[in-house]
């Protein structure tokens, strides 16, 4: 009977792992198979690719994810063509705060202009500087802390003048003069952003009192501005068929939700229903009769017997 016991014999000792082929265990068979020796221990160094560049007289060393560089030196490769590239911040902080704040700051222009933010600016285009708005930060440098409650407000920006959005120069001033604390509600309202939101919280369209929901406008208003770009849908004066719905010759109805309904229509459907051969006729359901259905699926005439019947059986 052979021998279920792995045959290798590694550092003077047999391995007792059972044998599962060649006489050999899993681990050794998997080495053989991938490096051709059941006694080879593939190092990191065989199994990942290294970098090659050589900086300051030594190899990097590090494990290689592009053209055979590493990650910090193939993200330099990609950036400036060349992986020994080292780049330095323009800006090098200090141990005084406020100086390199007002560093960053452009105050070229007079006292009365904006004073435009030069350093990091978010995707929303507001300055950062230290993780935090850089108009916050020279609102608090001049006015002392925000209050409770409060944002800052760039009273330089004018709606009718600006649209606002990323692209706002007005969100990158960080002049002392130009910011006030207001409330949130007023920072957001349309007398201070042409896409605000009303200071009643209810729609801007006039006659409309439903509550905001974006852009100053209801979920009305609102979806129809997203699929037409207009506030508001223009008032139909004729119904699909061309009847008025007002003024001389109009028959309408109007419903408890404020829809109009053109009687015209409506007295226009019910005929060619009654007509036979129209494409909306329907005949009633008794064998043999072709007379229009009323109700329940029952000419006039049958649907009064049927329910002459009921009564009388009642």
């Amino acid at each position: 009977m052979a021998d279920a016991t792995c045959s290798v014999v590694e550092n003077g000792t047999r391995c007792p792992r059972p044998a599962i082929a060649r006489g050999w265990c899993n681990k050794h068979y998997v080495r053989w198979q991938r490096t051709g020796d059941p006694m080879t221990v593939r190092t990191r160094a065989g199994k990942f690719a290294l970098c090659k560049v050589v900086e300051d007289g030594e190899h990097c060393g590090g494990k290689a994810v592009g053209r055979e560089m590493c990650r910090k030196h193939y993200s330099r490769f990609q950036r400036h063509g060349d992986p020994l590239v080292k780049v330095r911040r323009r800006f090098e902080y200090t141990d005084d705060i406020c100086a390199d704040f007002w560093a960053l700051v452009d105050k070229s222009a007079e006292n009365e202009a904006c004073w435009p933010w030069t350093g990091t600016v978010n995707v929303h285009g507001y300055g950062t500087f230290l993780h935090s708005p850089a108009h916050r930060f020279a609102y608090a440098q001049e006015r002392g802390s925000v209050p409770e409650g409060l944002v800052v407000d760039h009273t330089c920006h004018l709606p009718e003048q600006c649209e606002g959005g990323p692209t706002c120069p007005h969100r990158r001033c960080v002049n002392p003069g130009h910011l006030e604390a207001v409330p949130h509600a007023e920072n957001v309202s349309t007398t201070r952003s042409s896409n605000g939101r009303p200071a009643d919280d209810r729609c801007s369209v006039d006659g409309c009192d439903r509550p905001y929901v974006a852009r100053g406008l209801c979920s009305k208003h609102w979806q129809y501005a997203r699929r037409t770009g207009l506030t508001e849908r223009p008032k139909r004066t004729t119904c699909k068929r061309g009847h008025p719905l007002s003024g001389q010759g109009a028959s309408v109805s109007v419903e408890a939700n404020g829809t109009v309904r053109c009687l015209h229509c409506r007295r226009l459907t019910a005929e060619q229903r009654r007509t036979p051969g129209s494409a909306t006729f329907t005949p009633c359901s008794e064998p043999g009769c072709g007379r229009p259905h009323e109700a329940l699926g029952l000419c006039e005439a049958h649907y009064e017997r049927q329910r002459r019947n009921r009564s009388s059986v009642g």
